[in-house]
């Protein structure tokens, strides 16, 4: 789009022509207040506190296009006053009478102390109730500003678990009888008022046990790719940076025993995923194979699209490889019963929630994963402990199983599991390892993303989906393809609904790069070539029934 210049407070301002003005302002450094705006959805106007004033007019900057001869004001006194009550309005109902409460609740949403995204609001003095989805997902509605965000997130998921009810005075956010929510957090990650949460059992459970004094477990964390480069965000650190070993260093601070890299487990799944893929190509199995590392993927798969249950890869979710490795293999070396090992997995999902209920992943009756902890409440539970990531030095997790390859790191963003795949994948077809490595055109953000990759005597046709609302686009379009990649969350685990909020684009995208600048730099690039994989074969998944036991599933997990 061509570039253009605007009047912007009495100064020249370059723009693009058509784009959103709020947007355009907000990457300058000019604070608008915008409760409901969200850069991944179409404005809707519904807070009303972006108003600017553009050539004598009051409008709202989120709807407004970007046009030649534009003069814009932001700041004058009947915007402020505008602003602030519309802010009134929205706040009206909610408790809290204290003049210093309500001047600083104000001062958040009005953007006057700099923030244009608040989690301070209180219930409402009102009837409004609450929403639970199982035991992972919670709305307290009395904290709702009718933005209606969760209901476009779901919506632009395909999803369409949650509507609006009723009009006026009487609307709020419901519950469909007739659709089922998948947990893909993506309401969450969408909500400016801190009215949507994960539910707080788990968080408690781990809390109570990291301080036990008596009979404490042996306390393991298990970090998933995505969570290092994200999590520093909580702690005032720029987008995308890397804090493996600080996370790494607060853990152990706050009394876990052992940390591992979930990484590992990608390597691992990786291997047996290339494995299978082989092995339906060569015996003209089930095609195409979609991946089974998202949780939210598999079920929304088993809600909406059982019939294709079968084309689910067996293999387990890095996660749960892992947790079953550290229970049944780890522990045994450490000479820890099995039953002393309470393994938290620190993950960017909820779905990752539901995943670690699930019956098909027991062995033996037993949870592989004890409880699952968002990005977001481990870093609120460091927070609590006085504990601040940016100011760590960091320490490496612990061996064997805290040093992965550069393939396992990137399952952390769209593209990632494929390409980690198809490298090993290669290898396994022609005995040595293929000279491309990064499949760039199928690691962008683009949402649905094919390319078609040739070996000695084969050219695989395969997919790379992020969103679950272009799941649609390849549906009808399955016998074009080999191998199909899905993640819920746009951009992958790196957007998923546990991750630091606000998220868009631009923050998706440096913290996808940070995550693929580690397997560029790494030493290893293959999961196959990781000793610790090696190692595992050589010394645990030494058969058939080991290898089914702690990597593949036998019934395909219904989506219930």
């Amino acid at each position: 789009m061509e570039k253009i210049t605007i009047t912007v407070d009495g100064n020249g301002m370059q723009v693009t022509e058509g784009q959103q003005l709020l947007a355009a302002l907000q990457e300058q450094g000019i604070k608008i207040p915008a409760l409901c705006y969200h850069p991944d959805f179409e404005p809707e106007e519904n807070c009303r506190l972006c108003l600017v004033e553009v050539n004598g007019k009051i409008v709202t900057s989120c709807s407004t296009r970007i046009k030649q001869g534009m003069v814009v004001q932001t700041n004058t006194e009947e915007l402020l006053k505008l602003r602030k009550t519309n802010a009134e309005l929205l706040i009206a109902n909610y408790e809290g009478s204290d003049t210093s409460f309500r001047k600083t609740l104000l001062q958040e949403i009005t953007c006057e102390a700099g923030v244009c995204h608040t989690s301070s609001l209180v219930p409402r003095k009102s009837k409004r109730g609450e929403l639970h989805f199982r035991d992972i997902l919670f709305y307290d509605l009395k904290k709702c500003v009718d933005c209606r965000n969760c209901v476009k997130a779901c919506q632009t998921q395909s999803v369409c678990a949650v509507c609006v009810k009723n009009y006026g005075y009487r609307e709020e956010i419901s519950k469909r009888n007739d659709r089922y929510c998948v947990f893909c957090g993506q309401c969450l990650a969408h909500c400016p008022a801190g009215a949507i949460s994960t539910n707080p059992i788990m968080a408690t459970e781990v809390g109570t046990l990291l301080t036990k004094k008596d009979n404490k477990p042996v306390m393991v964390a298990q970090i998933a790719p995505a969570v290092r480069a994200a999590i520093g965000e909580e702690f005032g650190l720029p987008h995308g940076t890397i804090a493996t070993e600080q996370l790494t260093e607060s853990l152990k601070k706050i009394g876990f025993d052992y940390v591992f890299d979930v990484s590992v487990g990608a390597d691992l799944t990786t291997v047996e995923e290339a494995k299978e893929l082989v092995h339906r190509i060569q015996t003209k199995g089930k095609l195409p194979m979609f991946t089974s590392c998202c949780p939210g993927w598999v079920r929304y798969l088993g809600v909406y699209f059982p019939k294709l249950l079968p084309n689910l890869t067996t293999v387990h979710s890095p996660q749960i490889m892992m947790a079953g490795i550290i229970k049944w293999y780890w522990a045994k070396k450490m000479q820890i019963p099995k039953e002393r090992v309470h393994v938290v997995s620190i993950m960017p999902c909820l779905a990752k929630k539901w995943e670690s209920r699930r019956p098909e992943y027991q062995i033996d009756g037993i949870n592989r994963i004890d409880n699952v902890l968002t990005t977001v409440e481990i870093a609120r539970m460091i927070k609590e402990k006085g504990i601040d990531i940016a100011k760590l030095k960091g320490v490496p997790m612990d061996d064997p199983l805290g040093d992965p390859t550069g393939a396992g790191v990137i399952f952390g963003a769209s593209g990632g599991v494929m390409v980690a795949a198809l490298r090993s994948g290669f290898y396994l077809l022609t005995g040595k390892n293929p000279e491309i490595l990064e499949f760039e055109k199928i690691t962008t953000l683009d949402g649905y993303k094919t390319m078609e990759v040739s070996a000695p005597g084969l050219k695989l046709r395969v997919a790379a989906i992020d969103g679950l609302g272009n799941v649609g686009k390849i549906i009808t379009k399955l016998n074009d393809f080999d191998y199909i990649e899905v993640m819920a969350c746009r951009g992958g685990c790196i957007g998923g609904g546990g991750q630091p909020v606000p998220v868009n684009d631009n923050i998706r995208k440096k913290r996808a790069a940070a995550l693929f600048s580690i397997d560029k730099n790494a030493p290893l690039r293959f999961a196959h070539d990781n000793p610790a994989i090696k190692i595992l074969y050589k010394e645990f998944l030494t058969d058939e029934q080991t290898i089914h036991t702690i990597c593949h599933y036998g019934p395909h997990p219904s989506g219930s």
